[in-house]
């Protein structure tokens, strides 16, 4: 007969096991991340890029900024600013307008399926639509930043979790600066290691019953708890790691990056991300956005206007020629209004910029090339003030060809895994209707009711 305190002792054993096993994952954890940052660092620098000249007010990747710091000083041409904006906001109306129901399941094996379960599967379509235009399911806009994101970025990352406070789906925009994924080999994103910042007070209240480092503790006690750490939070599928501590198809880890102290373990069911590329160059995990592709040009237009409004200042207040240095002190400011006195000759005015209005020529060329580089799906661009129903129609059917393989991408990456994940949440969280019929198992699929699908 085992003793008490044999069972103690192998209780105590499998704890220190257990605890050992964890700190391997916590170990590979972070030698992935070190691998994964090591291998974007031409990226950051490209992003970075595009942050000071097409979206000011958004993530930093090299650069690190204090709170209210003016983001526009580099910035004498707005163009790549209010074409992002503008293709973002196209975008976000022909895939995801919310003013109708854009999206609709329904069931790969349709003809098997009974008038009772058709019917239930469109009122489950209805019900979800209603829970993710929620207000706190924040939905709205996390879709229309992800549309900024991809055309300045090229990749976009969306967190779809749960609301347990407001029984609804949570949607969450993620940083891609703070971000780190990885593919599987059918060059699906399956891994994604976040590294970002939380105060002892978050921490604290996040994780209650996460044994916290000593350090931690101080600062508690000295209440300093504004003080901030390092959080790393790696998904990855169960199956890369020969060490199993999730029965799950994908492990969650969370712990400190200095101290390795571990937060949380958990996993999901499936991928809780949805990551979305504009377009991928060969042997590349991060997506090309059409910002990139605009980017020279959008360089070159800071600097032409920085120098046409410098010969237009010339143009207005040209330079005076004096003959003597002392005469600079007689000459006054030009002022409206304003007069001099003079004896001999009046000085001379050199005439240095007169010719800035050929710059604003040159602008005006490169701006349409750049406005062409993110001209995604209009009518508007025809000529004369008059249209006919044939023009604008073929219009529509052009612009339906070209964003073809763009609307692919965007419901295959992102829409697709958004709706299914939304889906198997509201199942398990018992917001879904129990259906009519008993069937062993259905396969879903989304089908858009967009104008461009």
């Amino acid at each position: 007969m085992v003793s008490k305190i044999e069972l103690d002792m192998a209780k105590e054993e499998a704890e220190l096991k257990k605890q050992h096993d964890l700190q391997q994952v916590v170990d590979w954890a972070l030698e992935k991340k070190l691998a994964l940052e090591e291998g974007r660092k031409n990226y950051d620098e490209i992003c970075q890029q595009i942050t000071d000249y097409f979206c000011p007010n958004r993530d930093n990747f090299v650069v690190k900024r204090s709170p209210g710091e003016d983001r526009t000083r580099r910035i004498y041409n707005p163009i790549g600013i209010q074409c992002v904006e503008q293709a973002s906001a196209d975008l976000y109306g022909l895939l995801t307008d919310p003013s109708g129901y854009w999206f609709e399941f329904n069931f790969e094996n349709q003809d098997s399926m009974s008038d009772n379960m058709k019917y239930w599967l469109r009122k489950q379509s209805e019900l979800i639509y209603e829970k993710l235009y929620a207000p706190a399911a924040r939905a709205a806009q996390a879709l229309a930043r992800s549309y900024h994101d991809d055309l300045a970025y090229g990749t976009d990352i969306i967190y779809i979790g749960w609301n347990n406070d407001r029984a609804c789906p949570l949607l969450q925009n993620l940083r891609l600066s703070e971000c780190y994924i990885d593919e599987d080999d059918t060059g699906l994103v399956d891994t994604l290691i976040r590294c970002y910042e939380l105060s002892v007070k978050s921490i604290k209240q996040l994780y209650p019953k996460a044994e916290l480092s000593f350090e931690m503790l101080e600062d508690i006690r000295k209440n300093k708890t504004e003080k901030k750490y390092k959080i790393i939070h790696a998904v990855f599928p169960s199956s890369e790691h020969t060490t199993k501590i999730s029965k799950m198809l994908y492990t969650s880890l969370i712990f400190t990056e200095k101290d390795k102290v571990v937060l949380e373990t958990s996993g999901y069911d499936e991928f809780p991300f949805a990551v979305c590329r504009w377009e991928t160059a060969p042997g590349e995990v991060y997506g090309r956005s059409k910002a990139m592709t605009a980017k020279a040009d959008v360089l070159t237009l800071q600097l032409m206007t920085k120098e046409m409004l410098e010969s237009a200042q010339l143009a207005n207040r040209p330079m005076m020629a004096i003959k003597h240095s002392e005469e600079r002190l007689q000459i006054p400011r030009i002022t409206p209004g304003g007069y001099m006195e003079y004896e001999d000759e009046p000085p001379i005015a050199f005439n240095a910029g007169n010719n800035y209005k050929a710059a604003d020529d040159v602008i005006q060329r490169i701006e349409e090339r750049v406005k062409h580089e993110f001209s995604l799906y209009r009518i508007n661009d025809l000529q004369g003030t008059h249209r006919t129903r044939e023009e604008i129609l073929q219009r529509i059917s052009e612009g339906t060809r070209l964003l073809g393989p763009v609307a692919g991408r965007q419901m295959t990456e992102k829409l697709d895994v958004i709706l299914l994940r939304v889906f198997n949440l509201c199942a398990r969280n018992g917001v879904l209707e129990p259906p009519p019929e008993y069937v062993p198992f259905f396969d879903l699929k989304v089908v858009y009711n967009s104008p461009i699908a």
